[in-house]
């Protein structure tokens, strides 16, 4: 390579700067040694001479600048390069003028001025030494005036010419003439090395890069020979390694090669496959060969195919779904195809269960939907109901039927918090419940919807309590009775549930299950059992073994989440054609349950009035008879933008305000808002019987005092009016 003639263009300034600035820091460093090192005799004679004189500031300005000198000259490496020249600078400077005070131009003066300006120059570049120059052409002119007018005493051992004004105008032209010299030729002098350093390095680097270049080529050359010999190694380690399937074969579908993946795909070694047609190996059920084939047709024209599903059977007769694609390629310059076999079954299955889950999302949608009519439907019932009671004699059969009627609603109540409780639309306090209650009625519901040939044993015995839900329960047992019944569907059997309590300790041979006391619920059948091989992922989500349609396979998983939810455990034994038990055990609770009265509860009472809102007349009527029960004054509307209306004419006349949420024209939560614009302290109830868009926290954020949810009893909205009204009248 030729070396390219020197151009200091080629040289970054960066790069110049750093040059200087390490040759001007040696230097620096370089006369700061020598001064300290040559200037201590120096110094102690100039002492001596200034003490004989009687001149103790020559003294202190000698003794003090050697000592400033030799502390930067010690903490040098630690100081910045200009703090270190600066205080060099300016020590000689207060030399010098010393030298103009005490000695005239006949002494130093002159010389150390012309030294400073000149190190300014070499130190921190010719505009410094031109500064330092006329700072010093000053101080002598300055210093001269004031001999000549005798502002300054002249001492005898001054020459007799020192308060003339020619002889320091002459001085002063002398000290221009040199300086500025010696600045300019110092100053030239200086870039010219720089130049010439930046050169030689520039060329050096150039050198060492045509050194570099010529080994590289050398090295890649020698590299070149073994990657050849590499590649196909490196080949081969892809193609077995890959994740894919990768295979090839002839246009007319005879296998070439495969790879490992293939091999475990197809379940069997590549050899006995490899020279056959992909036709005729035998892993193509014939309901796949018109499309292979028709695949295989685009690929011997040179056409890339893909991505295609493809049915497969693999050696042991295992159907598995392949996603292929396939492109032509050139194998020592023949024409082959190149084809990659993914195994997308999984993918196959999840998208299954992915379209399951979201069948599941619509029906709880749809469950909403139906809650908040029924629970509207449920209001009416439960209300009239309690309103029909409050008007009957105590111990009647007409109020015996009511209050069935009353147990009935609130059963169905509960029957719409499963409902979105399995819609995952609803949330239940856990609290200290009864399981032998729930198991009751769980029998008494499945009784009237299972065939007549399979027998219900009851063997409920414990009366203990558990932390935990209502809705749960019922729908653990449910799913357990449930697939219990399924089984015996064809044949008939016996459906045995008992509940009991019992004591785990730390031989019990239950796994992680921790000592104590438990309830243990089995239910068990005499129905066709679970095979051996299936029995360990039964609890797995989407896992059924019922035909396409009737089954989700998440009934057991969804029970077995509840059971470790609740710190407990479920186990399954099963024997083919004898039957399967389940069992779980829930931890029993310290907490007991409180047994309610049968006596007829005190109801808070009050006479305020209250502005009732819902858009089902059945309900504001049931409403407004409820509150006037107990005392109140009650002004109903069917129309949010009515009632609206109504409060702004008369915003001081009610008390409290309560809203259904879900309205046309205008939703309660808006109602609310709107009615708090009018009057801000307003209390609001707000009611509602499905809504995804009003929580207890943002109804509490918007101003709402309650949120209650229908259908709502008597006793409960007795107890919120009046809660409400208390706090609003406490506020005031």
């Amino acid at each position: 390579m030729l070396i390219k003639p020197v151009d200091n263009t080629n040289c970054s300034q960066a790069d110049q700067d750093d040059n200087l600035f390490l040759m001007r820091r040696r230097l620096l460093k370089g006369m700061l040694i020598a001064l300290v090192a040559l200037g201590l005799p120096a110094v102690v004679i100039s002492c001596i001479e200034a003490i004989k004189l009687g001149q103790l500031v020559g003294v202190m300005l000698y003794g003090g600048i050697y000592l400033i000198v030799s502390a930067i000259t010690l903490y040098f490496n630690r100081l910045p390069f200009v703090l270190c020249a600066g205080v060099m600078l300016a020590s000689l400077y207060m030399i010098a003028v010393f030298n103009f005070l005490h000695f005239s131009f006949s002494g130093a003066g002159i010389e150390i001025a012309i030294t400073i300006s000149v190190l300014a120059t070499v130190l921190l570049g010719i505009r410094s030494g031109l500064i330092t120059a006329a700072i010093c052409l000053f101080t002598l002119i300055t210093i001269g005036l004031c001999f000549v007018y005798g502002a300054i005493d002249v001492s005898p051992e001054m020459p007799a010419t020192t308060t003339k004004a020619i002889s320091w105008v002459t001085a002063s032209a002398v000290f221009t003439f040199l300086t500025g010299s010696l600045i300019l030729s110092s100053g030239k002098l200086q870039e010219y090395l720089i130049r010439s350093l930046d050169s030689l390095r520039y060329t050096t680097d150039e050198l060492k890069e045509s050194n570099k270049d010529l080994t590289r080529e050398i090295k890649q050359r020698e590299m070149a020979e073994a990657k050849l010999k590499q590649s196909e190694e490196q080949f081969r380690t892809l193609f077995e390694t890959a994740p894919d399937a990768i295979y090839l074969t002839e246009l007319d579908g005879t296998l070439l090669d495969g790879n490992r993946t293939a091999e475990e795909l197809l379940g069997s070694p590549r050899e006995l496959f490899i020279g056959k047609n992909f036709i005729d190996t035998g892993l193509l059920p014939k309901t796949e060969i018109s499309k292979a084939l028709t695949l295989m047709e685009k690929s011997s024209k040179g056409e890339s195919t893909g991505p295609d599903e493809l049915a497969l059977l693999t050696s042991s007769g295992k159907a598995t779904t392949v996603e292929i694609l396939t492109s032509p390629f050139q194998l020592e310059d023949r024409p082959v195809i190149l084809g990659i076999a993914r195994d997308v079954s999984e993918r196959k299955r999840l998208e299954n269960h992915l379209n399951q889950s979201q069948k599941m999302e619509s029906v709880g949608t749809l469950a909403g939907g139906i809650a908040h009519d029924f629970n509207n439907i449920l209001s009416s019932i439960i209300g009239f109901t309690e309103l029909a009671l409050g008007g009957v004699d105590e111990g009647s059969d007409v109020e015996d039927d009511l209050q069935e009627v009353r147990k009935a609603g609130l059963r169905a109540k509960d029957l719409v918090k499963q409902i979105l409780t399995f819609a995952r639309q609803s949330d239940e306090t856990v609290k200290p419940i009864q399981v032998n209650i729930i198991a009751k009625e769980v029998l008494k519901f499945i009784t009237s919807s299972i065939p007549t040939s399979i027998q219900i044993n009851n063997k409920i015995y414990s009366d203990s309590l558990i932390m935990g839900s209502s809705t749960q329960i019922h729908q653990i047992l449910m799913n357990l009775c449930t697939n219990a019944a399924q089984a015996m569907e064809e044949k008939g059997g016996i459906l045995e549930v008992s509940v009991n309590d019992t004591t785990i300790d730390k031989m019990s041979i239950i796994p992680n299950l921790r000592s104590g006391e438990y309830i243990e619920i089995k239910v068990t059948d005499t129905g066709m059992g679970i095979s051996p091989q299936n029995i360990h992922t039964i609890f797995e989500p989407y896992f059924t073994t019922k035909p396409v349609g009737e089954g989700t396979g998440m009934g057991l998983a969804v029970v077995h989440g509840i059971v470790e939810n609740y710190d407990g455990k479920i186990t399954v034994d099963s024997t083919i054609d004898k039957g399967t038990c389940f069992t779980i055990y829930l931890p029993i609770t310290k907490k007991r349950k409180v047994h309610t009265h049968s006596e007829k509860e005190e109801l808070p009472l009050g006479n305020e009035s209250i502005l009732f809102v819902d858009d089902e007349a059945p309900i504001a009527k049931m409403g407004s008879k409820v509150l006037e029960q107990l005392g109140y004054t009650v002004t109903t509307r069917t129309s949010s933008v009515e009632a609206l209306e109504l409060f702004r004419s008369k915003p001081q006349t009610f008390d409290l305000v309560i809203s259904d949420m879900t309205m046309p024209n205008m939703t309660g939560d808006k109602l609310a808002g709107e009615l708090m614009k009018i009057r801000s302290d307003i209390p609001v109830v707000l009611c509602t019987g499905y809504s995804k868009k009003i929580s207890e926290e943002s109804a509490a954020g918007i101003g709402i005092k309650a949120l209650v949810y229908k259908p709502v009893v008597k006793a409960d909205l007795a107890k919120t009016v009046r809660k409400v009204l208390d706090e609003a009248n406490s506020s005031e």
